[in-house]
């Protein structure tokens, strides 16, 4: 006679198993290079620590898959697209390169020939969210870039040129004024007095070119 025994699957197998699905393998990977990332770029250490544990556990699935070793060059390469756009802002042209690359990495990724139907199905999915995410990433690197650089046009000399006041005293073409709470020294071709109403047109060193508002 032939006696079955069930044998307990366990918990180490059950772990491995999860880890070497593809799909969790692939989400582990570029959590902890983000992860990664965002450590070096902000104060603070959760950033990198959570990367790191991702970073090895993705490492531990991927071990066990047939990889297309091309599509991890993709993706490290668009890593360093990305960390290169943070670094030296290209108005989006490193950012979109990096997108792109890690996209194709990861449609690219997994070479067996014999992966289930089912991951089929959703792995283009999850390859859709990712490049969804990293484009959502760029586009507000983006946009910080372009707000930074309107800041810095405003910065010294013209950032208070626009700005309303109220005329203290004014005598001979020059005289003070209060603008935005501070008292500064003023000039103008218009004849001016005690509360009218003025914007600055101009500055030059600590005097302000103004006229009435």
């Amino acid at each position: 006679t032939i006696e079955i025994i069930k044998i307990k699957k366990p918990i180490q197998a059950s772990i491995y198993e999860i880890l070497s699905n593809p799909q969790i393998a692939t989400i582990l990977f570029l959590i902890g290079i983000y992860g990664l990332i965002f450590g070096f770029t902000s104060p603070g250490i959760l950033p990198e620590t959570i990367g790191t544990i991702c970073l090895i556990l993705s490492l531990i699935g991927l071990g066990v898959l047939s990889l297309n070793y091309v599509s991890i060059i993709l993706i490290i390469a668009g890593i360093i697209f990305l960390i290169a756009e943070l670094l030296t802002p290209t108005y989006g042209i490193l950012g979109a390169a990096s997108v792109i690359c890690v996209t194709l990495g990861a449609i690219m990724l997994f070479k067996e020939p014999l992966m289930p139907k089912e991951f089929y199905r959703t792995f283009p999915m999850l390859i859709a969210g990712i490049s969804l995410g990293m484009a959502i990433v760029v586009t507000f690197i983006l946009i910080k870039v372009v707000q930074l650089k309107r800041v810095k046009k405003r910065v010294g000399g013209e950032a208070i040129v626009g700005e309303k006041g109220e005329v203290i005293s004014f005598e001979n073409g020059k005289g003070f004024a209060k603008i935005r709470g501070e008292i500064w020294k003023i000039k103008s071709d218009e004849d001016l007095e005690g509360g009218d109403e003025i914007v600055v047109v101009e500055r030059e060193g600590l005097t302000l070119y103004v006229k009435k508002s």
